[in-house]
């Protein structure tokens, strides 16, 4: 039974965005999936209105249905906006969703219908099943596939609004493009063209969000965003400003979203976007943490391998959880145990190492055998390196020096890591690495505990052997722009000139100091 009395009931609890949707209605012949069909239910804040205790729905036109009214209401036609108020929502012990909703009609019969979901509906689609009544009769509604009408919704864009917003004004630098990783939300995939921004957000096993960064003004370095979320109502300008992108790393902060108001749109036309670009991209819009932020940044993935900042020979030392360090292992399939070709005895040594021959790859070896043959080279098969890490990028911000690197046996999110480095003497080094893709606030080069974002300490000492060929070369990341193939030379003219000058100085005052003497006074 339903109370005749209506009093407003918030949709939100219902169903909330803009949906474009198939229907099946019994007795028709499959599925309709027409453009035309596309359900709104979009909230105002602080509306004194009804406009948060209603959804707008239609239903587009299948030439495979019967003549007929959609729902047996000759007030309810295709291609015509409906306004359902939205009556009740409940849950039962299955889980089961049910919810009725309300039309404007004098006939009793057609004025209420109920609805029915599943919480955990798991469509890989992104999609959501809700099975409708034809009229207020619901007591045979027991699920989705046992109702009258079957609607399938799908996220959509507002074809009035959103669509007008996607349109882009200009553009974002041309070396962003392609497929990045974000680390701050390791589950999200992000797609980079020259003036739009495309995040798709995993936010659980079977939902995501895709998030369209529109470009709209563009001032050196900071961009006006139009923010559009794909299902959702509301469109947003967001401030980015991109740094100029180095090696596989393209570093940005985001200020804080302001909301399109379509009615302030429309009052002051072209005026409206200046006005947005001077409130988003002003400098207080960035420091919502204005205590301690550091940069936001994208790495490349694939990424591609540069130079390590850190090259040549060294023993090193872990510090941390035992299930975080480096432990011995052949890769590509051998056994460890037993290697009889050589005994090692107590000569073991771990090993990493950088060199001239690939400067791209830390190769690391926990166990390493030294025993050596008369030449001093090594005679073991031990010294086959158990791991691989590719850097992809380095620099320095806030006097600590990051490295990123990408190893492909690493079981973390997208096999990225990230280190934070620092030079303790003139043969020793310290790299902290995170416990996930980025590194912490706190973690510093002596970091290896969770607490502080690390997940491991690494103590690097120089272990160069006569025949190595490994020579140590840093860099602590403070101009990442730098070409390293550039080799700069700075000739001696300045000192040459001057020489000059002093002799021809030293000339004029003899001169002048013989004439001034008539030739008889000494030197």
């Amino acid at each position: 039974m339903a109370r005749q009395d209506y009093s407003d009931f918030n949709c939100k609890s219902i169903i909330e965005g803009v949906y474009a949707f198939e229907y099946r209605i019994v007795g028709s012949t499959g599925m309709c999936r027409s453009p035309n069909s596309i359900l709104k239910a979009c909230q105002r804040q602080g509306s004194p209105l009804r406009d948060n205790s209603v959804y707008e729905q239609t239903f587009g036109y299948c030439p495979n249905f019967l003549e007929k009214s959609v729902l047996e209401e000759p007030n309810i036609v295709y291609g015509k906006a409906t306004l359902w108020r939205c009556y009740a929502r409940w849950v039962d012990d299955e889980g089961t969703v049910w919810a009725a909703v309300e039309y404007d009609t004098n006939m009793p019969k057609f004025k209420y219908r109920c609805l029915t979901t599943r919480i955990d509906q798991q469509n890989r689609q992104d999609i959501i099943q809700w099975g409708m009544t034809v009229d207020a009769d619901c007591k045979n509604l027991k699920d989705y596939f046992s109702a009258p009408i079957r609607l399938v919704l799908e996220p959509a864009f507002d074809t009035a609004t959103q669509l007008i917003e996607m349109q882009p004004s200009c553009k974002l630098p041309t070396n962003i493009s392609g497929d990045w990783f974000y680390p701050s939300e390791y589950q999200t995939s992000v797609k980079i063209n020259s003036t739009h921004i495309y995040m798709r957000r995993r936010k659980d096993s079977y939902t995501f969000e895709d998030i369209y960064f529109v470009c709209r003004q563009q001032q050196l370095s900071r961009y006006l965003m139009a923010v559009v979320t794909k299902g959702q109502c509301e469109i947003d300008l967001m401030c980015f400003e991109l740094m100029p992108r180095h090696h596989n790393i393209a570093r940005f902060r985001m200020g804080r979203p302001f909301p399109l108001d379509p009615r302030t749109k429309a009052a002051l036309g072209a005026d409206y976007m200046l006005r947005m670009f001077k409130e988003a991209c002003h400098w207080s819009s960035f420091t919502l943490n204005y205590i301690e932020w550091t940069y936001e940044y994208f790495v490349l993935d694939p990424p591609v391998p540069i130079n390590c900042p850190i090259q040549g020979k060294f023993q090193f030392i872990q510090t941390g959880q035992e299930a975080e360090k480096y432990v011995f292992k052949m890769p590509r399939g051998m056994t460890p145990r037993p290697w009889l070709q050589v005994l090692c005895y107590d000569y073991w040594q771990s090993n990493m190492e950088a060199c001239l021959e690939d400067p791209k790859i830390l190769k690391l070896d926990v166990e390493q055998c030294w025993r050596l043959d008369f030449a001093g080279h090594p005679i073991s098969e031990y010294n086959v390196p158990d791991n691989y890490i590719s850097c992809v990028g380095y620099w320095m911000e806030d006097t600590k020096s990051y490295l990123i690197t990408y190893d492909r046996e690493d079981p973390v999110t997208n096999r990225f890591r990230c280190w934070v480095y620092r030079r303790l003497s003139l043969r020793t080094y310290a790299m902290s690495r995170s416990l996930g893709n980025q590194c912490g606030k706190m973690q510093t080069a002596e970091s290896s505990l969770p607490e502080e974002g690390a997940s491991l300490r690494l103590e690097l000492t120089e272990n160069e052997y006569e025949f190595d060929v490994c020579p140590m070369a840093f860099d602590d990341g403070k101009n990442p722009y730098a070409n390293p193939a550039v080799l700069n030379v700075y000739a001696p003219g300045s000192r040459v000139q001057s020489t000059r000058f002093l002799l021809l100085g030293l000339y004029v005052l003899l001169t002048w100091k013989l004439l001034n003497c008539g030739g008889v006074c000494g030197l």
